[in-house]
């Protein structure tokens, strides 16, 4: 059974879509529509996962958070892309899930971000086009505090018996080593191709 809250960010995505679409059918979509749409899309889906994934932290520590995101977060993150018909994807160049490969778009997304932080600026949310031509919402994932119990340095923040049990369903992962602040990777929405192109 799905857990209320994600059924509430479902609602609340297909509320938007519906608007969305009433737009699309008039031509009226624009760049700051598919902005504030990939925002929105990218906050419903980061409070659907973060409520959980706290609460099982709070419960089983580490390997509970750890076990949760291993089993729900792409089903959630598939769950919502359908609801809202579009591909959501989270991706970094320090993988702990290698299903998040990026590809040479988000690459180049993820160097911007990256270059942008390193002179010392906030990078902002954007659109651009991809490969295919299909209009790709990309947006920063900052790592904040509490990110450190799962994705912080090994033997510091990482506990050598939670990190046993993160390589234990994670056997490649390089998502470990980050500090408060560093770019943890990227939000990656793409959507569907206009009608109206």
């Amino acid at each position: 059974m799905r857990h209320p809250s994600i059924l509430i960010c479902i609602l609340y995505l297909l509320l938007a879509a519906c608007q969305q679409e009433a737009k699309k059918a008039d031509g009226e979509m624009t760049e700051t529509d598919y902005l504030e749409q990939g925002r929105q899309i990218a906050q419903v889906s980061f409070s659907a996962v973060s409520a959980r994934l706290g609460k099982a932290l709070e419960e089983g520590g580490v390997a509970k958070a750890i076990e949760y995101c291993n089993l729900n977060a792409i089903p959630i993150f598939d769950s919502l892309s359908l609801a809202h018909e579009v591909e959501i994807k989270r991706t970094s160049f320090q993988l702990r899930n290698p299903r998040n490969l990026p590809t040479v778009g988000e690459r180049a997304a993820l160097k911007k971000y990256q270059d942008v932080i390193d002179t010392g600026n906030t990078p902002d949310p954007e659109v651009v086009l991809d490969e295919a031509g299909r209009r790709v919402f990309h947006a920063p994932i900052m790592i904040q505090p509490l990110c450190l119990k799962c994705h912080g340095v090994i033997g510091q923040d990482i506990l050598d018996n939670d990190y046993q049990v993160i390589r234990s369903m994670y056997n490649n992962d390089r998502a470990t080593g980050y500090s408060p602040g560093q770019l943890r990777g990227i939000w990656s929405i793409t959507f569907p191709p206009s009608d109206q192109e």
